[in-house]
């Protein structure tokens, strides 16, 4: 037998639904997926099941059922994106960030309709809550999603805003849709995010974009830590112009000339 030529059906199916949610932008339903790959629907029923058990794909509740690419593919191709352009040359910026200030430095991405975390920084300053990498976070309850968001085409940001279920997970923070969109503007206004206590009690945390040389946002760069250095007027600036520079420092290793 050829092994090498041995194909297995189910297989070949689960990995075209994996690449053809790969290149969608908006969720799919059965129907379209069935149509559009030319799988029996009682199939593709079954394999996307599977696949959303697996966490290769995202069932998108609403009107009526849809899919999305999983955060299982994020998982997998971690240690690619620990090597990706932006990450090496925001490292040590990070590093050297979170010396300065004391502070945890952290480098989120917006990808496929989620804020996710892929890098932190440590200081010597201990910190007990910190969101986890290569999961996505909840938009509501992080200064780096409502910085993103302030920057993200508007049927884009919309639909960030429709999906989050706005979780409450402290007296902080923000549950109601109306209110979180007037903070992604004043995010714009400002040109930060700021999570007030809002994803931990006691925890603050302030975010500015990164920009590629056409001024749009491919990432933020956010610090985070214990509140009460948040609370101090003069230190929240001093922190605010540091993590400025350090944005800028990153574009400009990326070899982006700003305009």
């Amino acid at each position: 037998m050829a092994v090498q030529n041995s194909v297995v059906p189910s297989l070949e199916r689960a990995l075209n639904i994996i690449e053809y949610l790969s290149g969608r932008n908006e969720a799919v339903t059965l129907k379209q997926l069935s149509k559009e790959l030319d799988i029996p629907t009682a199939s593709a029923f079954r394999l996307i099941k599977n696949l959303v058990n697996r966490g290769y794909v995202t069932e998108v509740s609403g009107g009526q059922t849809a899919y999305l690419l999983g955060y299982r593919i994020m998982s997998l191709a971690a240690s690619h994106e620990r090597n990706s352009s932006l990450q090496t040359t925001a490292k040590p910026v990070m590093q050297t960030l979170a010396n300065q200030l004391g502070q945890t430095a952290q480098l989120a991405i917006w990808r496929n309709g989620s804020l996710l975390y892929i890098d932190h920084a440590f200081s010597s300053a201990p910190l007990s809550v910190i969101a986890p990498l290569y999961e996505p976070v909840s938009v509501n309850v992080s200064a780096s999603a409502k910085v993103i968001l302030a920057y993200l085409p508007e049927n884009e940001r919309m639909a960030a805003v429709e999906q989050c279920t706005f979780p409450n997970l402290t007296k902080n923070t923000i549950t109601d849709p109306s209110d979180f969109l007037q903070e992604i503007e004043h995010s714009r206004t400002s040109g930060y995010g700021f999570d007030n206590e809002e994803f931990s009690l006691g925890i603050g945390c302030l975010a500015v974009p990164i920009f590629d040389g056409k001024k749009a946002c491919i990432g933020a760069l956010g610090i985070t830590g214990s509140i009460q250095a948040y609370r101090q007027k003069q230190t929240f600036r001093e922190m605010l112009d540091a993590l400025f520079d350090a944005s800028a420092k990153i574009t400009q290793g990326l070899g982006i000339t700003q305009i």
